[in-house]
């Protein structure tokens, strides 16, 4: 959302250590469901074109015609660490990116979406 972190800058020594425990509190943290659902933690996104816009297709140009903030991270080297996938409807993954660099898609634009690119700072 428009409130969240749209990344992370985080120094090197501590870079691991960092994504080690980010990692495992989105395992523990959150549940994807419906909003209604007081166990939810995450629902969908505001509509389909949402999901597009941050998904990851290993085939993408024969589902989409555009290149997507996941997918272009991970054509400049990115990792994805958690996630990374359009479920039903509009529902996404949440999603940690690592290996993130400053002309990355997902560092360029907002993405209203559940992820979290973390750059590591020399």
């Amino acid at each position: 959302t428009c409130v969240c972190s749209n990344r992370f800058l985080v120094q090197s020594g501590i870079y691991d250590r960092f994504v080690d425990k980010l990692g495992r509190a989105m395992d523990t943290e959150l549940r994807l469901g419906h909003g209604s659902d007081p166990n939810t933690t995450q629902g969908p996104l505001i509509n389909t074109r949402a999901a597009e816009k941050v998904g990851l297709k290993l085939q993408l140009s024969l589902i989409f015609p555009v290149l997507h903030q996941i997918s272009d991270a991970v054509s400049q080297g990115a990792k994805v660490l958690k996630g990374g996938n359009r479920l039903d409807g509009s529902f996404m993954e949440p999603t940690l990116l690592t290996d993130v660099t400053a002309d990355m898609l997902c560092t360029t634009e907002e993405t209203f979406g559940p992820l979290v690119p973390v750059i590591r700072l020399v």
